[in-house]
């Protein structure tokens, strides 16, 4: 609905960039939720697991507890996004040896070195699926006179985008021209998306380095052994992986399933009282 609402209707995201921008919005979907469960499943007072984004302050904890708790469920517990991630993944991180995850999401890039089930260093970065989009819209109209929407840059984003320059690969885009208008049609190609994006794929790669520089030595040795896991929506980015790897000397490799570990952990976490404890 993004971009195709009257005027007398906004479509706003209630999340973004891994926090809440629209508190009472949030509040009402949460509230939804719950009744609808209630209604389908009789849950009475559930047990919520909610994800959070890596760098959480005690005031946006605070808020996201009251938040939930108002809606009358009995417990609350807090999960930072790379260790729902890891566990999502199948990594086993409640053991020494250290596990390290970069989670590739829509409003945020975490990464987390993990031991003994808690992050050790970890580090996050507003560069995401959103950026990326919102990039490739600006390039759009600045260098073509022609405004898309998001909807558009996302088609763009997942048909084009590559780590590596690809030459000869486009595609077909329509959108409104800036000088006259009205519609118009061209297209767009694989280089010049690579060229518009790169630099936030090095703000990415730089996040990883300064979190391997703060981990201890004995643990950046089992990340070197044990390699790096991508998990979320930018894990699919065309040879990410080949790009970190390449970049870093250390083995990368993609989850199993990237764009659910996230859920995936939680529900693991869910299910079992003793790991649900430890994070209550």
């Amino acid at each position: 609905m993004i971009g195709k609402t009257p005027d007398k209707i906004a479509a706003i995201r209630p999340l973004k960039h891994a926090g809440i921008a629209n508190l009472m919005a949030t509040e009402m979907i949460a509230r939804d939720i719950i009744k609808r469960l209630d209604k389908q499943y009789n849950i009475g007072k559930p047990e919520v697991i909610i994800n959070v984004h890596v760098g959480i302050t005690d005031l946006e904890k605070r808020a996201v507890l009251k938040l939930v708790s108002d809606t009358g469920v009995r417990r609350v517990c807090l999960i930072e996004e790379p260790l729902s991630a890891a566990i999502g993944a199948g990594l086993d991180i409640y053991t020494p040896e250290a596990s390290m995850v970069v989670d590739l999401g829509s409003g945020v890039t975490e990464t987390a070195v993990i031991s003994l089930g808690k992050i050790v260093t970890s580090d996050s970065i507003k560069v995401s699926g959103d950026d990326f989009d919102q990039a490739i819209i600006d390039f759009v109209k600045k260098d073509m006179n022609i405004e898309i929407g998001k909807n558009a840059a996302e088609r763009i984003k997942l048909s084009l985008v590559s780590t590596k320059p690809v030459i000869g690969k486009k595609l077909e885009i329509k959108g409104r021209n800036l000088i006259t208008g009205f519609p118009k049609t061209t297209n767009v190609t694989a280089f010049q998306v690579y060229d518009t994006l790169r630099g936030l794929f090095d703000k990415i790669l730089q996040m990883i380095k300064n979190t391997i520089e703060r981990t201890p030595p004995e643990l950046v040795s089992d990340i070197q052994k044990n390699g790096i896991v991508l998990t979320g929506g930018g894990a699919c980015i065309d040879k990410m992986d080949v790009y970190l790897k390449e970049n870093l000397k250390i083995p990368v490799r993609v989850a199993k399933r990237p764009l659910e570990c996230v859920i995936l952990g939680m529900i693991k976490i869910i299910e079992d009282d003793e790991r649900f404890k430890k994070y209550v």
